[in-house]
């Protein structure tokens, strides 16, 4: 799995906190099961590396293999071992990397394991009640019961007596009356608020429960079948149960959903590391307009690499807000404007981005969004909250390291009070107003880049503002010397053909065949519009800012008013 999905195997670490303090340990305990949910923590944070972190998967899933294989001989059933792979395969098919609901399958295995491993009956009692007390600190009330029933019935066809009936049925019974209580006396005695309907608990969605269900109990009832010891049938069996493996690997690997997921993920992290020319490479051709994701971070790295007002229109961009998520606060979306706005050096936004990116994690807090956070601390001079999250950080076993460099950096930095970039404008609210009054703002208090005014240019067109497209054309001379990229040369174009200023070509420059390209354009879109036909047939003007503009304006006629 970390051949195929290594990227996504990564971001489990991403989105993992792991720290030793009090309020952290007091409030994964409560959680209930906060065992395994503490533990899953710890583990979580070495998949930083994602040859460890499979390897955690795999021991998680091989252990429990290995037990489940073994329960059928200590009710006295002899089988094929390969059949205890059954549960682990439905884990990787229905929860791929969830570890916490991996850890939770094994301590129920190991429950049952544990159990039957038994002999004596005192010892037995004494086991289901501790089993009662604590079996909810390292699985849910599902597995629990699951567990119990399990327990019970291997109780009865070791024992084969009515006095084991009787107390199979009571413990089963009590199971189920304390699994109801528990969470309740557990609230009272930890202080955790009890969440709605916390009985109805389950690991995964409902679907995968019932598959995970069958999966169990058919993996036991296979396992208790005395096969007769035969060469051809282990044959059979060890065959069928490899070809099962490699159906589940198959479909997880040729998973649409998962693919997806791991592209973006790869594509997030080369934006990380700036590597913009292997992003367009990932993306080539039809590709990068195949879905948003695609489509978001190849337009990301061609502004980088200053060819978006070339190729803006090749897109199917409909409007400003689509150069990034403005209205989507899934993680991946917080990431990526994250990595829009550090693209244009606003560290301030950044540093929002990640902090809605790290409260919206399932603990409140996670190491990538620290890690920024810090990053974008320092380039702002925010000492005080670097050196908190600095703090915050060296607490977790796989940071320490790293916060002994941060903390002799900015202890250098402080001592040449180096000026670093700090926000340019604390009093303004990005994400307020369109894309391009946006970046207008930042160009109005000094924050000047290419790439600033690339973005502020390219929003007026797409949202048809011509009159502040010019405005911002002509106030910052922005191509000054330069030959118009293609956008902008159509737009010009039809512009000074609309309104029949000629003085606009004095302050730029672009090849005159963008006028003769529109007439030609103009007299087609009259012809169609009447009806008519078209002189030398139909000429293919997608891709072009015309073709754009005239789509948006029917379907805004207002803002094309503009």
């Amino acid at each position: 799995m970390s051949v195929v999905y290594p990227y996504s195997i990564a971001q489990l670490e991403a989105t993992d906190y792991f720290v030793f303090s009090d309020d952290y340990l007091a409030m994964k305990i409560a959680e209930l099961p906060g065992v395994t949910a503490l533990l899953s923590d710890f583990l979580m944070q070495f998949y930083r590396w994602q040859g460890v972190g499979m390897l955690i998967e795999a021991t998680v899933l091989t252990l429990m293999a290995l037990m489940l294989s073994d329960i059928p001989k200590r009710i006295g059933h002899q089988t094929y071992h390969a059949l205890g792979l059954f549960l682990p395969m439905a884990l990787l098919f229905i929860s791929l990397s969830q570890l916490e609901f991996h850890l939770q399958s094994l301590f129920m295995v190991l429950a049952i394991w544990s159990f039957f491993r038994l002999s004596k009956p005192l010892y037995q009692y004494i086991y289901l009640l501790l089993f009662e007390l604590t079996a909810l600190l390292v699985m849910p009330w599902t597995m629990m019961i699951l567990a119990s029933v399990t327990m019970a019935v291997g109780w009865v066809l070791r024992s084969r007596n009515l006095r084991s009936v009787f107390a199979a049925l009571a413990f089963i019974i009590l199971t189920l009356i304390w699994s109801y209580y528990a969470v309740g006396l557990m609230s009272d005695t930890i202080g955790f608020v009890q969440l709605n309907k916390r009985y109805l608990y389950a690991p995964v969605e409902d679907l995968s429960v019932w598959i995970y269900l069958a999966f169990f109990v058919g993996a036991l009832l296979l396992t208790c079948i005395p096969f007769k010891i035969n060469k051809w049938a282990t044959y059979g069996i060890q065959c069928a149960i490899l070809a099962i493996g490699c159906t589940v690997f198959v479909l997880i690997f040729t998973n649409k959903q998962l693919r997806l997921e791991e592209k973006s993920q790869r594509l997030a992290a080369l934006a990380e590391k700036k590597d913009w020319k292997q992003i367009m490479k990932e993306l080539p051709g039809k590709e990068a307009v195949s879905n948003k994701v695609y489509m978001c971070y190849a337009m990301l790295a061609e502004a980088a690499l200053g060819t978006l007002p070339e190729n803006v229109f090749k897109y199917p961009v409909v409007f400003s807000e689509n150069l990034l998520y403005r209205d989507n606060s899934k993680d991946f979306c917080r990431n990526f404007n994250r990595q829009f706005y550090e693209n244009i050096e606003i560290y301030d936004e950044c540093f929002r981005q990640s902090y809605e990116y790290g409260i919206q994690s399932r603990n409140g807090l996670c190491f990538a969004a620290m890690r920024q956070m810090i990053k974008y601390a320092v380039l702002t001079d925010n000492y005080p909250v670097a050196e908190k999250y600095i703090e915050k950080i060296a607490c977790s076993p796989t940071h320490v390291s790293l916060a002994k460099k941060w903390r002799h950096a900015l202890e250098a930095q402080k001592k040449r009070n180096a000026q670093s970039q700090k926000p340019l404008r604390a009093n303004t609210f990005v994400g307020a107003y369109l894309i391009g009054l946006e970046m207008m703002g930042q160009l109005e208090f000094g924050h000047q880049s290419q790439m600033i005014i690339d973005y502020a240019l390219i929003s007026f067109l797409l949202d048809c503002d011509l009159d502040n497209f010019m405005k911002l054309l002509i106030q910052y001379h922005a191509y000054e010397g330069r030959q118009l990229p293609k956008a902008y040369a159509e737009a010009v174009a039809m512009i000074i053909s609309d309104t029949g200023d000629e003085t606009i070509r004095q302050y730029v420059s672009y090849p005159p065949q963008y006028d003769m390209q529109f007439r030609q354009f103009d007299a087609q879109y009259m012809a169609e519009k009447e009806g008519k036909d078209i002189p030398g047939g139909k000429t293919d003007f997608s891709g072009t800012y015309w073709n754009y503009f005239v789509k948006a304006s029917q379907l805004a006629p207002t803002g094309a008013g503009n």
